[in-house]
């Protein structure tokens, strides 16, 4: 069973604001997963925010 986090609870727990997410998405850091109104974020993409 995969983890997923929301921009909410990346930006939380790495001190960044959910702005900063979606910058590193558009310039192609990050992936997330869309279901219904919120972007979803797998446990790789966390430990790309960890490096």
């Amino acid at each position: 069973m995969t983890t997923y986090y929301t921009a909410a609870d990346l930006a939380n727990e790495f001190s960044i604001t959910r702005r900063a997410i979606r910058f590193y998405e558009t310039k192609g850091l990050l992936q997330s997963e869309r279901r219904g109104r919120f972007m979803y974020y797998d446990y790789r993409q966390r430990a790309r925010l960890i490096i």
